[in-house]
């Protein structure tokens, strides 16, 4: 029997101003380092003690200015010596055995890329936080396993993989993973998505914050993919249980209005459509959350779910908006571009139309289409 020498495994933690968070989650991996294994820490130009924090554990430490976590991944990468690259965020801690777990799939040559998921509870504090982390654990639970999407909380990819189709693309930050993803799946490549992998999240979360976040850093850039790729990304946050939120938020306030100003008898049954069509839709996540955290917290945690599936309605038209916006100015220049190239191009196309065409009939009215 021979037996196979493990992979090498190169762990990529981009930074950017996470002093708070990066001890926790650089001991956690020192713990689990073993021959074969390096750990490269991006310093995206903190302005905090993130790099010397870093440089009191056997890591190597990459310096630059600020410029995104795609790019401080794309350098991460470019230096890594591992045959898998392994990707965290600077605010999770990983379990004890870990890193075994995640090499050991990579044995299947068939697998691309491995995505885990967040523990159901965080030690930050906050009602925000803790309903997103368990938004999260939830949606990764019950998402299927062959995944969709690539993810940098903790998501391992074949190097070669990852040169084939070109890194990250900044263009898509903030989450230039799922993007990431979109293209290695298209390229054929094999995502596996084990729940069981899990870290705990460290990152506090206001409402004021997760609010913005789901409007400027997921329904915006998560529309914009979607629409650049011609691409539903199924079985994440585009189901069934997604959409229905969406519309039922949406049409409370319609039915509210109509509730209030019209006199039938049923009027002010209305909102309870819109309202049965949203507790009917996220009836499994409501369920488990209560199961968890008691009804008082479920009860918060249902205001806090319906206000980001109202903005990221609007993020969603934003997203659409940016995307037809940019495709426009692509056309334009690509015009532009063959005008500098061939500037005679649309005088011959002009003249040849004119030449092909009627003599006008009148001295006042022509008949040239062109």
């Amino acid at each position: 029997m021979i037996l196979m020498a493990p992979m090498t495994l190169s762990i990529v933690v981009p930074v950017y101003d996470a002093a708070a968070t990066l001890p926790a989650c650089l001991a956690a991996l020192v713990a689990q380092l073993r021959p074969g294994i390096e750990v490269i820490v991006v310093d995206d130009g903190s302005r905090d003690a993130s790099a010397e924090i870093a440089e009191r554990f056997p890591v190597r430490l990459l310096r630059g200015s600020h410029q995104g976590d795609a790019r401080a991944r794309n350098m991460g990468a470019g230096e890594a010596r591992g045959e898998i690259l392994l990707f965290l965020d600077a605010d999770v801690v990983i379990p004890p055995g870990t890193l075994d777990r995640i090499v050991t799939p990579f044995q299947d040559p068939t697998l691309s890329a491995l995505v885990g998921a967040y523990t159901p509870d965080t030690p930050a504090r906050g009602m925000a936080a803790r309903y997103k982390n368990f938004l999260h654990h939830h949606t990764h639970r019950n998402a299927p396993r062959n995944f969709p999407s690539f993810w940098t909380g903790l998501g391992a990819i074949r190097r070669e993989a990852f040169e084939r189709i070109g890194g990250f693309d900044p263009r898509f930050a903030p989450i230039s993973d799922v993007h990431l993803g979109v293209r290695l799946t298209r390229a054929g490549g094999k995502i596996r998505l084990d729940p069981s992998l899990q870290v705990t999240h460290l990152k506090p979360l206001t409402w004021w914050g997760l609010l913005r976040m789901d409007y400027r850093e997921r329904a915006v850039p998560w529309t914009r993919i979607m629409l650049h790729e011609r691409t539903w990304i199924r079985g994440l946050n585009t189901g069934i249980s997604q959409v229905g939120s969406l519309l039922s938020v949406w049409l409370l306030p319609g039915a509210l209005w109509m509730g209030w100003t019209n006199d039938a008898p049923t009027s002010p049954l209305l909102p309870l459509l819109p309202l049965t069509l949203f507790c009917l839709a996220n009836q499994r996540f409501f369920c488990a959350f209560r199961r968890r955290y008691g009804t008082l917290q479920t009860t918060l945690a249902a205001i806090l779910h319906a206000g980001s599936f109202f903005v990221q309605g609007i993020g969603l038209a934003h997203g659409t908006i940016a995307f037809l916006h940019d495709h426009l100015r692509q056309r334009s220049r690509a015009e532009d571009l063959r005008d500098k190239r061939d500037p005679h191009r649309h005088r011959g196309d002009r003249d040849a139309c004119r030449a092909d065409s009627p003599r006008p009939s009148s001295p006042f009215r022509s008949n040239d289409p062109c």
